[in-house]
């Protein structure tokens, strides 16, 4: 939470008169090459862009979290999810990976009565900001 604290400081200390527009990527190319990942994913995956809106779901995914890619897409995941705990789950973990530079980080959540391991990895930009997540869920054994 510290890491997180000081992250939307410094975001939030930027003075958008100092911000370059040529500085700031755009996260299209990032997440089009998650997709390519989610293509070859085994199980449950989501893609959210930088504003952790959703770019992609597979079919997997749609059924174990109750999303449908053709209702949500583009939306924010707080708005998509039933369960505010879970979508809240997501973004503090999204907002970990951002912050340790795209490291991955795990967490645990039950869906649909079964405990399932969180995954999520921030792909991370040449300007240094998260671009793009790539979330997957694994069965809890």
């Amino acid at each position: 939470s510290v890491n997180t604290t000081l992250q939307r400081l410094r975001e939030l200390q930027r003075d958008e008169n100092d911000i370059d527009p040529n500085e700031i990527e755009s996260d299209e190319s990032y997440v089009n090459t998650l997709k390519e990942f989610l293509l070859g994913s085994a199980g449950p995956a989501i893609i959210l862009n930088s504003g952790k809106n959703l770019s992609a779901i597979n079919t997997a995914a749609e059924d174990l979290c109750g999303i449908r890619f053709s209702m949500s897409e583009g939306m924010n995941i707080l708005d998509i999810t039933k369960e505010r705990g879970f979508a809240a789950t997501l973004i503090e973990m999204c907002d970990n990976s951002a912050n340790n530079m795209g490291t991955s980080q795990n967490g645990h959540y039950e869906l649909q009565g079964k405990q399932y391991n969180i995954y999520i990895n921030a792909l991370m930009g040449k300007d240094g900001f998260a671009k793009a997540f790539y979330i997957s869920f694994v069965l809890d054994n």
